[in-house]
């Protein structure tokens, strides 16, 4: 929106007066979505480079935002982190039940080998 609509200081004060209004509108309304749906670093860089086209257009103050964005930014990145922590203690969890379970078997059969049984 903020692209197709002369934003130049010579711009009609009425029509940027209008975009800040749709910026509200946006920061009220739909903020907290878009927030939400960020998944990925390349998400929350996205939403983080639209405030700031805002920003440089019309003039908003966006700092509460982009620190909204940058904080659900590390949250995500250190669940992420935390996830993979997991992961990789079930995959050595589950290589160690195997070895146990492959070390029983060979006892067993040695043992069969022997007349242990």
């Amino acid at each position: 929106m903020v692209s197709v609509v002369d934003t130049s200081p010579e711009a009609d004060a009425a029509t940027l007066e209008g975009l800040r209004l749709a910026f509200e509108t946006i920061r009220g309304k739909n903020f907290d979505q878009e927030l939400s749906e960020c998944r990925s670093a390349e998400e929350f860089e996205g939403l983080k480079e639209d405030l700031e086209l805002f920003r440089d257009h019309i003039l908003v103050d966006i700092d509460d935002l982009l620190l909204r964005v940058e904080t659900a930014a590390q949250e995500e990145n250190e669940s992420d982190s935390a996830g993979r922590d997991d992961d990789a203690y079930d995959r050595y969890k589950d290589s160690r039940a195997e070895a146990y379970f492959a070390d029983q078997e060979l006892s067993e059969m040695l043992g069969s080998l022997r007349g242990d049984s």
